[in-house]
């Protein structure tokens, strides 16, 4: 073990000897440092504890986290490498890149601590994105300690810029919601905004007890807005837990809310579109441990054939070269910044004179200073000549381009005395209209979620939960004993009525009116 010397210097190097900084932290407590590792067996594995013990000594009591060159399969540990606590990856598997920057840092409190990363190699973390979070028991972690670096082997690794610092007992964070909000196409300028609200229709009247009109005085079909807020919620460390979040406006400490939208549609540029198998279906393509197939697909030549009826290629558009897919193949006019305070609205046009699609949409600032977010007009085209290119299936027809797209809704929020805060990004998709609002899918878009984290999520202690999260802990806590929900007794007006409404609901928009004939 050595000491590194006091005040900590730029730069350090971790080679063959566990090195810890003096002075005594306790949590929560936050670490940032610069990290570049020297060669393809580097282990960076950066530690909390108070006894400062090594691996195989019986008190070792650090939590640590771990990156490398050559492995992706990051994992917190606690008592140094000898204990798993549950870890969630908020992303893809990082790997540093030999000789390359980045920076990390870690949050410790006393039941869980969070990992963000910052690599220009990775584009899923530029910004110090949530990399994985760690939760264990209290008693787990120490509540004071140091900070030092292990060591796995004969290690070549530089740390730079550490900088230790305490978690303030509150802090002030910023939240878009809808963390994903969906508008619509539709080739009106005018607009309504989309559903809010869980079992409340959009567009719907409810003093008339009817849906408002979806068309204009002309008869064109309106575009579904999707309308984003910025909410404030307070993080109490000492208690661990999140205040009642308050929504943000213009006013009081609050001089302006800048949202940046950056929609695009690549679809022309990328994969071709396999059901399914596009995601981690059984196809040729498809990784052992279920990983996204696209991953392999990109190794492969873009007009190897992967589909039949109709015949398709890897790649949409495959005898366009790499060099000119972009310029060619994609609508991305790039990020555009509204204002709250200035208010108005702003047309995302085309900018790439090779597609003729007019518009992506429109941003608009409503009376409160919220985004609204309204997709395309509906326009399909194409740059190729028919009856050749002709459209064969409802996707990845080459030479087509439609005014789709999506991308992600971020919002700085300027403070009076001059700061500002950036809230955690929202994402917004733009699809077709909905042409029966009132019927929904069979399978929602909530049971798959919930199924997900039913099947996937460990269950936590239901100490203080009630309705849906109860309801969630209940089932979560049955599939871990049984993998099926044996013991869980299911509300039939919540869990058994919807879906069967539903399933009646499609028969309208799915059968003929014959089928509908009550005599028969």
């Amino acid at each position: 073990m050595k000491l590194i010397p006091c005040p900590t210097p730029q730069s350090i190097k971790i080679t063959n000897e566990y090195l810890w900084l003096q002075p005594l932290y306790a949590v929560p407590v936050r670490i940032t440092c610069d990290v570049t590792c020297g060669s393809q067996s580097d282990e960076f594995l950066p530690c909390f504890s108070l006894t400062r013990a090594e691996w195989g000594s019986p008190n070792c009591d650090a939590l640590s986290w771990y990156l490398s060159p050559h492995r992706s399969d990051f994992t917190f540990r606690t008592k140094l490498f000898g204990h798993f606590p549950t870890v969630r990856l908020a992303g893809p598997g990082f790997q540093p890149i030999v000789g390359q920057k980045f920076t990390v840092v870690c949050e410790i409190y006393a039941t869980h601590a969070t990992y963000f990363i910052r690599a220009s190699s990775a584009p899923h973390y530029v910004n110090l994105s949530p990399y994985a979070t760690a939760t264990y028991a209290d008693g787990d972690v120490p509540k004071s300690g140091y900070f030092g670096f292990a060591k796995f082997g004969n290690e070549n690794i530089t740390v730079e810029n550490i900088v230790v610092e305490p978690i303030c007992a509150t802090k002030r964070s910023f939240f878009i919601h809808p963390s994903v909000g969906v508008a619509r196409m539709g080739n009106s300028p005018d607009s309504f905004i989309g559903p809010e609200t869980p079992g409340v229709d959009a567009n719907w009247d409810d003093t008339a007890g009817r849906f408002k009109s979806f068309r204009d005085a002309q008869g064109r079909i309106l575009r579904q807005g999707a309308r984003f807020r910025v909410f404030e919620y307070f993080w109490n460390a000492a208690t661990q837990t999140w205040g009642d979040p308050k929504e943000v406006s213009l006013g009081a400490d609050v001089v302006d809310i800048q949202w940046r939208v950056h929609l695009a549609n690549r679809k022309a540029s990328f994969f071709v579109f396999d059901g399914l198998n596009g995601v981690d279906g059984p196809d040729e393509f498809d990784e052992p441990n279920g990983k996204d197939s696209y991953v392999k697909r990109a190794t492969i030549p873009a007009n190897k054939q992967i589909k039949s009826d109709p015949d398709r290629t890897n790649l949409r558009n495959a005898d366009v070269p790499p060099g000119d897919r972009a310029a060619k193949l994609e609508i991305d006019p790039g990020e555009k910044v509204i204002s709250a305070r200035q208010g108005g609205s702003l047309e995302v046009s085309n900018t790439n004179s090779n597609i003729p699609i007019r518009s992506l949409g429109t941003l608009k600032i409503d009376d409160k200073g919220r985004l609204v977010v309204l997709g395309g007009y509906g326009q399909t085209v194409t740059t190729g000549k028919q009856p050749e290119f002709e459209m064969q299936e409802y996707a990845s027809n080459d030479k087509w381009f439609d005014d789709a797209s999506d991308g992600p809704v971020k919002a700085r929020v300027v403070l009076k005395d001059g700061t500002s805060v950036d809230a955690e990004a929202a994402w917004v998709m733009v699809g077709p209209p909905d042409y029966a609002p009132a019927i929904g899918n069979v399978v929602s878009l909530y049971d798959t979620v919930l199924d997900v984290a039913v099947r996937h999520l460990p269950a936590g202690p239901p100490l203080g939960l009630t309705g849906t999260a109860l309801k969630v802990n209940q089932m979560q806590t049955a599939w871990a004993a049984n993998k099926s929900l044996k013991g869980y007794k299911p509300s039939f007006l919540q869990d058994i009525y919807p879906l069967l409404k539903r399933a009646f609901g499609a028969r309208d928009v799915h059968v003929s009116g014959v089928a509908l004939d009550p005599s028969r």
